[in-house]
């Protein structure tokens, strides 16, 4: 946020282990793996949401074409100083149940940080890190 404030929300990326936990031990794997560690570029430019469909034919065509991502998404790319191998097809989104093939998933969180977001219209850096991960449930 502008004034430096930090907010955060709660997601799940990749496909969840048994607990329903990220995995980062799969960042390399394309279609499995969670959103590669690093810093990535939000961008409102990148944003859509549902309720940018002005008329029912674009509400069927988005519901046709992102049902089961919720009611927005938003691509995320990597900072050019980013290390990972794996930078394109990121998202962030909600979905039916936790988990993806590699975006963050929100969850039932996802529209309210799509308005969030929307509501400051301005990029911001998203910082992924798996440092402090505790995998024992």
């Amino acid at each position: 946020m502008e004034s430096g404030e930090r907010q955060r929300w709660e997601g799940v990326s990749g496909i969840p282990d048994e607990f329903g936990r990220t995995q980062p031990n799969r960042q390399g794997e394309e279609n499995k793996g969670p959103t590669p560690e690093g810093w990535w570029i939000v961008d409102p430019q990148n944003a859509y949401g549902i309720d940018k469909s002005n008329n029912p034919i674009d509400m069927l065509k988005w519901l046709y074409k992102f049902y089961g991502q919720g009611e927005a998404y938003i691509n995320i790319y990597p900072t050019p100083d980013n290390p990972s191998q794996r930078t394109l097809g990121f998202s962030i989104h909600c979905g039916i149940s936790p988990g993806s093939i590699g975006c963050i998933d929100l969850t039932s969180n996802m529209y309210t940080f799509y308005k969030t977001f929307q509501s400051h219209n301005k990029s911001m850096l998203l910082n992924v890190d798996y440092s402090k991960f505790n995998p024992i449930p």
